[in-house]
C-alpha cells in the first residue's frame, strides 16, 4: 500500500520565503498566488494518495473475499449483470437517438435546400380559383383605369 506522509507546508507569509525585493517592501503577489497553487496541488496530491489507498483495499477484499464471501460474490455478479443489461438499453438508445438526429439533420438540409431553391424562383401570379375574381384581375391586367 501507498504511504501517506504529509507533505509540509510553507510558511504562511511570503516574506518568510524571501520573496520581497528588499526590507522595507511589502511582500509580492506573485509569491502568494505561487504558495497558493502550491497549497492546493499538495491537497491535491493528498487526496489522490488517498484514492489509491481505496483501491488498494477495494482489490484486496475483492480477492479474499472470493474465499470468505461467496454469497456477497453471487450478489455482485448479478449486479455485473444487472449492469451489462442497463449498459446494452442505454447504448440501443443512444444509437437510436444518434440515428434519429442524423435523419432530423438531413430533412433539415433537404428543407434548406428546397426553400432556397424557392426563393431563387421569381413569385408566379398567384392563381385565382374564382371565376369572378378572375374575370376582374383580367380587366385590370389587360385595361386598367
Amino acid at each position: 500500500m501507498a504511504s501517506t506522509s504529509k507533505v509540509p507546508l510553507l510558511p504562511s507569509r511570503t516574506h518568510e520565503i524571501g520573496e520581497s525585493s528588499s526590507s522595507g517592501d511589502p511582500p509580492t503577489a506573485g509569491a502568494s498566488t505561487l504558495q497558493a497553487q502550491i497549497v492546493a496541488r499538495q491537497e491535491e496530491i493528498r487526496h489522490l494518495i488517498l484514492q489509491i489507498q481505496k483501491v488498494e483495499h477495494r482489490m484486496y477484499m475483492r480477492m479474499h473475499g472470493k474465499e470468505w464471501y461467496p454469497g456477497e460474490r453471487r450478489e455482485n455478479e448479478d449486479r455485473l449483470w444487472n449492469c451489462t443489461n442497463k449498459k446494452a438499453q442505454l447504448t440501443s438508445t443512444t444509437n437510436k437517438l444518434i440515428k434519429q438526429t442524423e435523419e432530423s439533420k438531413a430533412m433539415v438540409s433537404a428543407l434548406a435546400s428546397k426553400i432556397d431553391l424557392l426563393r431563387r424562383i421569381k413569385p408566379a401570379e398567384p392563381q385565382v380559383h374564382d371565376p369572378e375574381i378572375r374575370q376582374k384581375t383580367k380587366k385590370e391586367v389587360c385595361c386598367p383605369k
